[in-house]
Protein backbone atom coordinates (compact mmCIF):
# COMPACT_ATOMS: atom_id res chain seq x y z
CA UNK A 1 0.00 0.00 0.00
CA UNK A 2 2.80 1.93 0.18
CA UNK A 3 2.65 5.84 -1.68
CA UNK A 4 -1.75 5.43 -1.60
CA UNK A 5 -3.38 8.49 -1.30
CA UNK A 6 -6.06 9.08 1.55
CA UNK A 7 -8.42 11.50 2.34
CA UNK A 8 -7.02 12.20 5.99
CA UNK A 9 -3.27 11.63 5.81
CA UNK A 10 -2.16 12.80 9.36
CA UNK A 11 -2.87 10.83 12.60
CA UNK A 12 -2.16 12.72 15.82
CA UNK A 13 -2.11 10.41 19.11
CA UNK A 14 -2.35 11.88 22.78
CA UNK A 15 -0.59 9.54 25.12
CA UNK A 16 -1.71 9.07 28.44
CA UNK A 17 -4.82 7.98 28.67
CA UNK A 18 -5.20 7.20 24.93
CA UNK A 19 -2.47 5.48 23.01
CA UNK A 20 -0.44 3.96 26.39
CA UNK A 21 -2.53 1.62 28.75
CA UNK A 22 -3.24 2.24 31.85
CA UNK A 23 0.43 0.62 32.93
CA UNK A 24 1.88 3.13 30.60
CA UNK A 25 2.71 0.62 27.68
CA UNK A 26 1.49 0.44 23.97
CA UNK A 27 -0.53 -2.17 22.74
CA UNK A 28 1.31 -4.19 20.01
CA UNK A 29 -1.68 -4.04 17.76
CA UNK A 30 -2.36 -0.36 17.91
CA UNK A 31 1.53 -0.17 16.97
CA UNK A 32 1.28 -2.83 14.19
CA UNK A 33 -1.89 -0.48 13.28
CA UNK A 34 0.28 2.90 12.93
CA UNK A 35 3.53 1.38 11.13
CA UNK A 36 1.48 -0.45 8.38
CA UNK A 37 -0.58 3.11 7.93
CA UNK A 38 3.03 4.78 7.98
CA UNK A 39 4.02 2.31 5.05
CA UNK A 40 1.33 3.37 3.51
CA UNK A 41 2.42 7.32 3.17
CA UNK A 42 0.42 8.33 6.54
CA UNK A 43 1.96 10.57 8.80
CA UNK A 44 2.10 9.83 12.77
CA UNK A 45 2.54 12.67 15.16
CA UNK A 46 2.35 12.22 19.24
CA UNK A 47 1.09 14.82 20.88
CA UNK A 48 1.56 14.92 24.79
CA UNK A 49 1.71 17.01 27.73
CA UNK A 50 4.99 15.24 28.08
CA UNK A 51 8.29 17.14 27.85
CA UNK A 52 10.45 15.37 24.88
CA UNK A 53 12.43 12.93 27.14
CA UNK A 54 9.15 11.51 28.51
CA UNK A 55 7.80 11.13 25.37
CA UNK A 56 10.53 10.19 23.42
CA UNK A 57 10.65 6.50 24.43
CA UNK A 58 7.09 6.29 22.97
CA UNK A 59 8.50 8.02 19.61
CA UNK A 60 11.18 5.43 19.49
CA UNK A 61 8.45 2.27 19.66
CA UNK A 62 6.32 3.58 17.69
CA UNK A 63 8.18 5.00 14.55
CA UNK A 64 6.47 7.87 14.38
CA UNK A 65 7.46 10.02 11.14
CA UNK A 66 5.86 13.43 12.04
CA UNK A 67 6.76 16.18 14.57
CA UNK A 68 6.18 15.36 18.18
CA UNK A 69 3.93 18.11 20.10
CA UNK A 70 5.16 18.03 23.68
CA UNK A 71 4.23 20.29 26.88
CA UNK A 72 0.64 20.36 25.20
CA UNK A 73 1.70 22.41 22.21
CA UNK A 74 5.02 24.20 23.85
CA UNK A 75 7.28 22.57 21.97
CA UNK A 76 7.57 20.76 18.51
CA UNK A 77 9.90 18.66 17.67
CA UNK A 78 11.62 16.89 15.06
CA UNK A 79 10.45 13.52 15.46
CA UNK A 80 14.67 12.05 14.22
CA UNK A 81 16.97 14.44 15.21
CA UNK A 82 14.81 15.99 18.52
CA UNK A 83 15.38 19.34 17.75
CA UNK A 84 12.88 22.58 18.58
CA UNK A 85 11.05 23.45 15.52
CA UNK A 86 8.55 25.50 17.90
CA UNK A 87 8.51 26.91 20.88
CA UNK A 88 6.82 28.81 23.90
CA UNK A 89 8.29 30.02 27.41
CA UNK A 90 6.02 31.06 30.62
CA UNK A 91 6.45 34.87 31.87
CA UNK A 92 7.97 34.59 34.86
CA UNK A 93 5.90 36.85 36.99
CA UNK A 94 2.85 34.85 36.19
CA UNK A 95 4.36 31.46 37.09
CA UNK A 96 5.57 32.99 40.50
CA UNK A 97 1.90 34.29 41.15
CA UNK A 98 0.76 30.81 40.69
CA UNK A 99 3.46 29.13 42.74
CA UNK A 100 3.13 31.19 45.32
CA UNK A 101 -0.78 30.57 45.27
CA UNK A 102 -0.09 26.82 45.14
CA UNK A 103 2.38 27.34 48.14
CA UNK A 104 0.38 29.05 50.30
CA UNK A 105 -2.71 26.25 49.86
CA UNK A 106 0.19 23.55 50.25
CA UNK A 107 0.41 21.86 46.67
CA UNK A 108 2.56 20.35 45.08
CA UNK A 109 4.14 21.83 41.49
CA UNK A 110 6.43 20.62 38.66
CA UNK A 111 8.07 23.64 37.30
CA UNK A 112 9.31 22.60 33.68
CA UNK A 113 13.06 24.40 32.80
CA UNK A 114 14.63 23.23 29.66
CA UNK A 115 13.83 19.38 29.92
CA UNK A 116 13.96 19.67 33.44
CA UNK A 117 11.31 18.82 35.72
CA UNK A 118 12.39 20.91 38.76
CA UNK A 119 10.64 19.80 42.50
CA UNK A 120 10.72 21.50 46.20
CA UNK A 121 11.47 18.13 47.45
CA UNK A 122 11.02 14.42 46.63
CA UNK A 123 7.48 13.79 48.34
CA UNK A 124 4.98 10.44 48.08
CA UNK A 125 3.74 12.81 44.75
CA UNK A 126 7.04 13.92 43.17
CA UNK A 127 7.79 10.21 42.95
CA UNK A 128 4.16 9.16 41.72
CA UNK A 129 5.07 11.97 38.59
CA UNK A 130 8.39 10.76 38.37
CA UNK A 131 7.48 7.10 37.85
CA UNK A 132 4.94 8.09 35.10
CA UNK A 133 7.40 10.05 33.09
CA UNK A 134 10.34 7.82 33.15
CA UNK A 135 12.57 10.88 33.92
CA UNK A 136 14.46 11.58 37.22
CA UNK A 137 13.45 14.73 39.02
CA UNK A 138 15.54 17.82 40.30
CA UNK A 139 14.70 18.79 43.81
CA UNK A 140 15.75 22.28 44.14
CA UNK A 141 13.99 23.55 47.09
CA UNK A 142 11.18 26.31 47.52
CA UNK A 143 10.14 27.03 44.53
CA UNK A 144 9.12 30.09 44.75
CA UNK A 145 12.64 31.47 45.28
CA UNK A 146 13.85 29.22 42.83
CA UNK A 147 12.09 30.17 40.14
CA UNK A 148 12.93 33.91 40.94
CA UNK A 149 16.36 33.23 40.78
CA UNK A 150 15.63 31.75 37.55
CA UNK A 151 17.36 32.54 33.46
CA UNK A 152 16.35 29.84 31.45
CA UNK A 153 12.43 30.27 30.36
CA UNK A 154 10.36 28.11 31.98
CA UNK A 155 8.03 26.08 29.56
CA UNK A 156 5.37 25.30 32.02
CA UNK A 157 4.07 24.50 35.59
CA UNK A 158 2.06 21.46 37.03
CA UNK A 159 0.36 21.59 39.75
CA UNK A 160 -0.88 18.06 41.21
CA UNK A 161 -3.40 17.90 44.09
CA UNK A 162 -6.80 16.46 44.71
CA UNK A 163 -9.71 17.49 42.00
CA UNK A 164 -10.94 19.72 44.56
CA UNK A 165 -7.86 21.44 45.19
CA UNK A 166 -6.43 22.18 41.88
CA UNK A 167 -10.14 23.36 40.85
CA UNK A 168 -10.24 26.21 43.21
CA UNK A 169 -6.28 26.75 42.46
CA UNK A 170 -7.39 27.02 38.90
CA UNK A 171 -10.08 29.84 39.72
CA UNK A 172 -7.69 31.50 42.39
CA UNK A 173 -5.12 31.79 39.54
CA UNK A 174 -7.61 33.18 36.96
CA UNK A 175 -9.38 36.08 39.25
CA UNK A 176 -5.81 36.89 39.50
CA UNK A 177 -3.26 39.80 37.92
CA UNK A 178 -2.20 37.51 35.00
CA UNK A 179 -5.32 35.27 35.43
CA UNK A 180 -6.35 36.37 31.64
CA UNK A 181 -3.06 35.67 30.06
CA UNK A 182 -2.09 32.73 31.00
CA UNK A 183 -3.30 29.15 30.23
CA UNK A 184 -5.34 26.71 32.68
CA UNK A 185 -5.98 23.33 31.11
CA UNK A 186 -6.95 20.25 33.86
CA UNK A 187 -5.03 17.46 31.60
CA UNK A 188 -6.02 15.18 34.21
CA UNK A 189 -8.72 15.27 37.16
CA UNK A 190 -5.63 15.80 39.42
CA UNK A 191 -3.44 17.68 37.26
CA UNK A 192 -4.00 21.64 36.54
CA UNK A 193 -0.94 22.60 34.18
CA UNK A 194 -0.36 26.50 33.82
CA UNK A 195 1.03 27.41 29.78
CA UNK A 196 1.67 30.37 27.99
CA UNK A 197 -0.65 32.22 26.30
CA UNK A 198 -2.25 30.69 23.16
CA UNK A 199 -0.54 27.49 24.15
CA UNK A 200 -2.66 24.41 23.58
CA UNK A 201 -2.13 21.29 21.02
CA UNK A 202 -3.94 22.71 17.95
CA UNK A 203 -1.55 25.46 18.51
CA UNK A 204 1.46 22.97 18.10
CA UNK A 205 -0.45 21.58 15.22
CA UNK A 206 -0.85 24.43 13.29
CA UNK A 207 3.05 25.29 14.03
CA UNK A 208 3.64 22.00 12.37
CA UNK A 209 1.11 22.92 9.16
CA UNK A 210 3.11 26.49 9.12
CA UNK A 211 6.24 24.16 8.62
CA UNK A 212 5.21 21.15 6.36
CA UNK A 213 2.74 19.91 3.79
CA UNK A 214 0.63 18.72 6.80
CA UNK A 215 -3.01 20.16 7.56
CA UNK A 216 -5.65 19.52 10.32
CA UNK A 217 -8.23 19.90 7.51
CA UNK A 218 -6.81 16.84 6.71
CA UNK A 219 -5.62 14.90 10.18
CA UNK A 220 -7.41 12.09 12.70
CA UNK A 221 -6.73 13.26 16.15
CA UNK A 222 -7.51 11.10 19.36
CA UNK A 223 -7.64 11.63 22.96
CA UNK A 224 -9.16 11.30 26.31
CA UNK A 225 -9.20 14.92 28.24
CA UNK A 226 -9.58 18.31 28.38
CA UNK A 227 -6.31 19.37 26.89
CA UNK A 228 -7.22 17.29 24.23
CA UNK A 229 -9.98 19.54 23.29
CA UNK A 230 -8.83 22.35 21.06
CA UNK A 231 -7.03 19.40 19.32
CA UNK A 232 -10.23 17.22 18.17
CA UNK A 233 -12.17 20.35 17.33
CA UNK A 234 -9.83 21.58 14.80
CA UNK A 235 -8.85 18.42 13.34
CA UNK A 236 -10.80 17.09 10.43
CA UNK A 237 -11.73 14.46 12.29
CA UNK A 238 -11.75 13.70 15.98
CA UNK A 239 -11.93 10.49 18.28
CA UNK A 240 -12.29 10.19 21.39
CA UNK A 241 -11.15 7.18 23.60
CA UNK A 242 -13.89 5.42 25.75
CA UNK A 243 -12.40 6.15 28.85
CA UNK A 244 -12.45 10.52 27.97
CA UNK A 245 -14.20 12.96 29.55
CA UNK A 246 -17.65 13.89 28.35
CA UNK A 247 -16.62 17.15 27.11
CA UNK A 248 -14.24 15.75 24.92
CA UNK A 249 -16.76 12.93 23.78
CA UNK A 250 -19.27 15.68 23.08
CA UNK A 251 -17.18 17.40 20.48
CA UNK A 252 -15.92 14.17 19.19
CA UNK A 253 -16.43 13.05 15.80
CA UNK A 254 -16.37 9.42 16.84
CA UNK A 255 -15.98 7.70 20.25
CA UNK A 256 -14.44 4.34 20.18
CA UNK A 257 -13.14 1.49 22.86
CA UNK A 258 -10.92 2.33 25.72
CA UNK A 259 -7.02 3.12 25.92
CA UNK A 260 -6.48 -0.67 28.23
CA UNK A 261 -6.93 -2.51 24.83
CA UNK A 262 -6.82 -2.33 21.01
CA UNK A 263 -9.49 -0.12 20.06
CA UNK A 264 -6.99 2.32 18.19
CA UNK A 265 -6.03 -0.98 15.79
CA UNK A 266 -9.57 -1.91 15.58
CA UNK A 267 -11.00 1.55 14.59
CA UNK A 268 -8.13 2.36 11.84
CA UNK A 269 -8.63 -0.63 10.28
CA UNK A 270 -11.87 -0.19 9.91
CA UNK A 271 -11.71 3.37 9.38
CA UNK A 272 -9.56 3.02 6.33
CA UNK A 273 -9.51 0.66 3.32
CA UNK A 274 -8.23 0.27 0.35
CA UNK A 275 -10.63 1.16 -2.45
CA UNK A 276 -9.26 0.84 -6.47
CA UNK A 277 -5.83 0.45 -5.01
CA UNK A 278 -5.91 3.51 -3.22
CA UNK A 279 -6.15 4.00 0.81
CA UNK A 280 -9.03 5.75 1.50
CA UNK A 281 -10.90 7.17 4.81
CA UNK A 282 -14.51 5.93 5.29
Amino acid sequence: MRGARATFDWLLFDLDGTLLTPSRALHVDNVAVLRGLMDAGLTVSLATGRPPRAAWPYVEAVGANGPIICFNGGAVCDPVTEARLHSATLEKAAALDALTRAAARGLHANVYVGDDICVAESNAIARQSEQKDGVAQTVVGPLVPFVQMLEPALTKVLFIASPDEVRALASDIRQGPYGASVGLVHSEPDYLELLPPGVHKAAGAAAIEARTGLSLSRAVAFGDNLNDLELLRAAGHGVAMGNAHQELRAVADAVIGAHDGPAIAHYLNTAFVVEDGALRFR
